[in-house]
């Protein structure tokens, strides 16, 4: 059985969705109001609770809650055994890309770091990052190994980070720098131009 790639906000929407529909089966023509309808409607779209009890809708809401238990309990059995059978093909420093839609990382290619507890943590190059590279992890399924080597090394992509990231701090210290070396003198001028008028001499600077 694949694993559920659906969103939860998503899955869950289906849940009540399906619910609605077996107890339209059961109830043929469930009798309510006009706003009592709007509000099943509301409730199948986000899950909104319906404020008036409708004896309909109440069994709706039973139904979609064993559904969504079905559901994560299946969820967790499959990416147990995709685990177990998944977790043993990384090794550290494989080249891999993220296959899971749903992920911010999604498309995106890396180095594994260490496996552990089924789950894999990859590393990739990340320019925007303080520390030149991000990390996540991620379930086996959701990984494609790699047998070339990433479009992007990731080590030389870290590396030339922080090679921009030492030039641009050291053209603003050289810049600080003669800053603080005419300020400096200036101080030094206006402490001999006070002592020149008779004042107290301020102390060195």
């Amino acid at each position: 059985m694949p694993p559920d790639m659906r969103s939860p906000k998503r899955a869950a929407e289906e849940d009540r969705r399906t619910a609605w529909d077996l107890v339209k089966v059961l109830i043929p023509d469930p009798t309510m109001f006009e706003n009592q309808a709007e509000q099943i409607e509301t409730w199948l779209e986000d899950g909104t609770p319906v404020p008036d009890f409708v004896p309909s809708h109440h069994l709706a809401v039973k139904i979609a809650a064993a559904l969504e238990a079905e559901r994560k309990k299946t969820t967790l059995e499959v990416a147990f055994v995709l685990n177990k059978q998944g977790a043993d093909d990384f090794g550290k420093n494989d080249h891999v890309r993220v296959q899971d839609p749903r992920s911010r990382h999604y498309g995106k290619s890396g180095l594994v770091w260490f496996v552990r507890d089924g789950r894999v943590m990859v590393s990739m190059a990340e320019p925007r990052s303080i520390g030149g590279s991000v990390s996540d992890s991620f379930l086996p399924e959701h990984l494609e190994k790699l047998e070339d080597p990433v479009p992007v090394n990731l080590e030389r992509a870290v590396l030339l980070r922080f090679m921009r990231e030492n030039a641009e701090m050291h053209d603003n210290l050289t810049s600080t720098q003669e800053r603080c070396t005419v300020l400096l003198e200036a101080t030094r001028a206006f402490r001999q131009r006070i002592v020149e008028l008779g004042g107290e001499d301020p102390g060195p600077a």
